[in-house]
C-alpha cells in the first residue's frame, strides 16, 4: 500500500460538506428573494420601488471571510483550498502576497467583469511617497529622525522599482483600475505578488514581471462560482498588519472591518506568542464568535500526534491570559495537505510531507481501533468535544489537513452571525410592507374609507414626519451619551497608561538604568481601550433598541387615532437595531507599539534622558486625542448611520402608507385606484395573497431567529 493510499482516508471530512446550518440559511434567502419577486407585482406603485431596493439589498449581501495571520503562516495557500481554486493566488513566490484580494464566490459580478484591481488613490500615494505613510507619521513625531532617514532610502527603493516596471508615467494609473473578463494565475500575479521583477531594476525582462502592478494596486477583486458554498460568500486574502508603511495594514484593517468572520492564520512551529502583538491587537477587537483560529503546518512537525495537544495547550494559555476566550475554536491542519484534499495529487506535496500524514493517520486510525478517541468519534452523535474545541484535534482520525473542518465552522458561523439576522431583518420590513399593502387594497374595494370621518389625515402625517425628526434626534443622542461615556474610558485608559509607564522610565533613569531597557506594557493599554470599546458594542443597540421600541409605540398610536374601529390593522414591531462594528482604529499599529524604541532614537540626537519623559507624555497625549477623533469618525459615526438609516426606512414606510390612505379618501379617489389597480375580484385576491405573504414572511423571520 502506498503513501497516497494510506493518506487519503484521512482526509476525507468527518461531517457533511456543507453543514446543514448553511444549508438552510440558503433555502430561507431562495425563498425569500422568491417572496419579495411575488410580492413586488402585487403592491401599489407607491410601494414597488421600496421591495425593489430591499431586493437588490438582499441580492448585494454575502458572508465576508477574512484570511489573516503571520508572515509566511501560509495563508494564500489555504485560501486557494478553501476556494477549491488551486493555484490561483500565488502562494510560493517571495515576498509574500502584497494586496489585499478579494474571491468572491457566488455573487453578483460588476458588469460581466470576472477581475477587478484597483490601484492607490493619488492620496494614498502620495502619503506613502512623500511622509512614509503612517509608519513615517509616527516615527517623525516621536523624533526618530535616523528612523525617518531610513524609511526614506526605503521610499526611494520603491518608487525606483516602480518606475522600472511602470515608466515613468505610472502615476497615470493611479486612482484608476483595470477590469477583465476573466483571468488567470498569471494575471493574477502581476496585480498581488510583490516579487522582484527578472535581471534585477531596470534589467532585462523587466517589461513584464511577476507583481508589475504590484507597488500600486490596492485591492484585487476575483469573482467565480463555487459548490464548496451554499451562501454568497467573499474570502478576502490579506497582506496582514506589518507592512513597510502601514498603507496596506489599513487597506487591511478596512476589509476586516467588514467582516463576519476572521480566520488567523498560524504556524505550528510558533503557533501564538505575546510578540505577536499586531494579531493579538486583531483578536481583542474581535468578537470570540466572529473568529476561527487556523493552525497551519503541523505537516513540519516532527511527532504531530504527541506536539498537536501541547501546542493547542499554550495556545489556549496564551489567549486566556490576553483576556480572550480560550475556547475559541482552533483547527489544526496543514494547507499543503488541504490541497491534497481539495484537487488530489499535487506537486506542493513532498514525500516528506506525505510520510508525516500517512503516519498520523496510521495512528490515530489505531487509536480509534482501540476506543482511544479521546471524544473525537463521538461528537457527531453530540457526544464529546465540538470540532475546534479543546480535546478535538488531538484525536481526530479524519480531515487531517483541516480544510473541510475549517469551512464548515466558517460557514456554520456566517450563517448564524451574518446570514440570519440579515434575512431576519429584511424578512421584517418585507412583512410589513405586504401588510400596509394589502390594507390600501382593502381599503380601495370598500365603499368607505377605513380612515376616520373628519379626520385631517394631512396633519396626521406631517405629525408621523414630525415624529422622524424627534426620533432621530433622539436617537443621535443616545449615541452621543452612550459614546462620551466610552471615550471618557479611553481617555482614562490613555491617562493612567501614560501616568504607570513615566513614572517607571523616570526610576529608571533616575536609578541611572539604560533608558533603552524600558519596555512599555502596549499591551495592556490595547487591552483596556478594547474593553471600554466592547462596553459601548454591547450597551448602544439596548440603548437604541428603547428609542426604536418608543417610535413603534408613538406609530401605533397614531393608526388608533387614524382608524376606524374593525379595520383590518397589523401590528406594528420596531426593528432591531444593527450591532457597532469591530474596532478596527484599535487594532492598527500606535504609537505606544512603536515607544519601546523611541529611548535608541532619542539618544542618538544627544537628548537629555531627563527630558524623555516629557516627550513621551507629548507624544502619546496627541495619539490619545487622535484615536479618540478616529474611533468618533469612524466607528461611532458608521454605527449612528446605520441604525438612522434602520429608522428612517420602518417611519418612512408608516409615513407611505398614510400618504396612500389619504389618497384613498373619498369615494372618487377609491374608483380611479380601483381602475389602475384592476378588477375587483383581482385586487380582492392581490389583497389576499398579500396577507399570505405577510403571514409566511413573519415565520420566515421567526425561524431564523431575527
Amino acid at each position: 500500500m502506498g503513501l497516497m493510499d494510506t493518506a487519503s482516508p484521512a482526509l476525507r471530512p468527518a461531517a457533511p460538506r456543507i453543514p446543514e446550518a448553511a444549508r438552510r440559511a440558503e433555502r430561507q434567502r431562495a425563498r425569500l428573494l422568491e417572496l419579495l419577486g411575488e410580492i413586488a407585482g402585487l403592491v401599489p406603485p407607491e410601494m414597488a420601488a421600496r421591495l425593489a431596493a430591499l431586493r437588490e439589498e438582499l441580492d448585494g449581501q454575502a458572508v465576508r471571510v477574512s484570511i489573516l495571520g503571520q508572515v509566511k503562516a501560509g495563508k494564500t495557500a489555504l485560501t486557494n483550498a478553501l476556494i477549491g481554486k488551486p493555484g490561483l493566488l500565488p502562494s510560493d513566490v517571495n515576498p509574500w502576497t502584497s494586496v489585499v484580494t478579494q474571491i468572491h464566490l457566488n455573487t453578483a459580478r460588476p458588469d460581466r467583469r470576472a477581475a477587478v484591481f484597483r490601484f492607490f488613490t493619488s492620496e494614498d500615494w502620495a502619503g506613502m511617497t512623500e511622509r512614509g505613510g503612517r509608519l513615517g507619521e509616527m516615527t517623525e513625531a516621536a523624533g526618530m529622525e535616523f528612523e525617518v532617514a531610513e524609511l526614506r532610502e526605503q521610499i526611494g527603493a520603491m518608487q525606483r522599482r516602480t518606475e522600472a516596471r511602470l515608466g515613468r508615467n505610472f502615476q497615470m494609473l493611479l486612482d484608476g483600475q483595470h477590469s477583465f473578463a476573466g483571468y488567470s494565475p498569471e494575471l493574477v500575479e502581476k496585480y498581488v505578488c510583490m516579487g522582484d521583477e527578472p535581471g534585477g531594476e531596470g534589467g532585462e525582462g523587466a517589461a513584464d514581471p511577476a507583481g508589475r502592478y504590484a507597488d500600486v494596486t490596492r485591492q484585487a477583486d476575483l469573482f467565480a462560482e463555487s459548490a464548496d458554498f451554499v451562501l454568497p460568500t467573499v474570502i478576502c486574502d490579506t497582506p496582514g498588519v506589518n507592512d513597510r508603511f502601514l498603507v496596506r495594514e489599513a487597506a487591511t484593517l478596512e476589509r476586516l472591518g467588514e467582516a463576519d468572520i476572521c480566520v488567523l492564520v498560524l504556524n505550528a512551529n510558533q503557533a501564538l506568542s505575546d510578540a505577536d502583538m499586531g494579531l493579538l491587537r486583531i483578536l481583542r477587537g474581535m468578537r470570540s464568535d466572529q473568529v476561527v483560529l487556523f493552525v497551519n503546518r503541523v505537516d513540519q512537525l516532527a511527532s504531530p500526534s504527541a506536539q498537536i495537544p501541547r501546542i493547542e495547550a499554550a495556545l489556549r494559555e496564551v489567549l486566556a491570559g490576553h483576556g480572550l476566550d480560550a475556547r475559541m475554536p482552533v483547527v489544526f491542519g496543514s494547507a499543503v495537505w488541504a490541497e491534497l484534499a481539495s484537487f488530489g495529487a499535487c506537486d506542493s506535496v513532498g514525500s516528506g510531507s506525505l510520510e508525516v500524514l500517512a503516519a498520523l493517520a496510521e495512528e490515530r486510525a489505531w487509536r480509534l481501533e482501540e476506543g482511544e478517541d479521546g471524544g473525537a468519534g463521538t461528537a457527531a452523535a453530540g457526544e464529546g468535544p465540538a470540532p475546534g474545541g479543546p480535546g478535538w484535534n488531538g484525536a481526530k482520525a479524519t480531515d487531517l489537513s483541516g480544510l473541510h473542518e475549517l469551512r464548515a465552522l466558517v460557514q456554520e458561523r456566517g450563517a448564524a452571525g451574518a446570514a440570519a439576522p440579515r434575512l431576519g431583518r429584511a424578512a421584517r420590513r418585507a412583512s410589513r410592507l405586504a401588510q400596509q399593502s394589502a390594507l390600501l387594497l382593502e381599503d380601495a374595494l370598500g365603499e368607505r374609507s377605513s380612515l376616520r370621518e373628519g379626520l385631517d389625515v394631512g396633519r396626521l402625517v406631517d405629525d408621523l414626519d414630525a415624529l422622524l425628526q424627534q426620533v432621530d434626534l433622539a436617537c443621535r443622542e443616545t449615541i452621543e451619551d452612550a459614546s462620551s461615556e466610552m471615550l471618557m474610558l479611553v481617555s482614562g485608559a490613555y491617562h493612567d497608561f501614560v501616568s504607570r509607564e513615566a513614572a517607571a522610565l523616570g526610576r529608571l533613569i533616575d536609578a541611572g538604568g539604560d533608558p533603552r531597557d524600558w519596555q512599555p506594557d502596549a499591551a495592556a493599554l490595547h487591552r483596556e481601550l478594547n474593553s471600554a470599546y466592547s462596553r459601548f458594542a454591547q450597551a448602544a443597540p439596548g440603548k437604541v433598541a428603547a428609542v426604536f421600541d418608543a417610535a413603534a409605540t408613538r406609530v401605533g398610536a397614531i393608526y388608533a387615532d387614524v382608524l376606524e374601529e374593525g379595520a383590518n390593522v397589523f401590528a406594528v414591531a420596531a426593528p432591531r437595531p444593527e450591532a457597532p462594528g469591530a474596532p478596527t482604529a484599535l487594532m492598527r499599529t500606535m504609537q505606544v507599539d512603536l515607544c519601546g524604541g523611541w529611548a535608541s532614537g532619542w539618544l542618538r540626537r544627544r537628548l537629555r534622558p531627563s527630558s524623555f519623559v516629557d516627550r513621551f507624555r507629548e507624544v502619546i497625549g496627541r495619539e490619545m486625542q487622535e484615536v479618540a477623533e478616529e474611533v468618533r469618525r469612524i466607528h461611532i459615526a458608521d454605527f449612528e448611520r446605520r441604525v438612522r438609516a434602520q429608522l428612517h426606512d420602518f417611519l418612512s414606510d408608516h409615513l407611505a402608507m398614510l400618504d396612500g390612505l389619504q389618497a384613498l379618501d373619498g369615494a372618487a379617489q377609491r374608483s380611479a385606484i380601483r381602475r389602475n389597480l384592476g378588477l375587483r375580484t383581482e385586487i380582492a385576491g392581490r389583497a389576499a395573497r398579500l396577507r399570505e405573504a405577510a403571514a409566511e414572511l413573519e415565520a420566515l423571520r421567526r425561524a431564523v431567529g431575527s
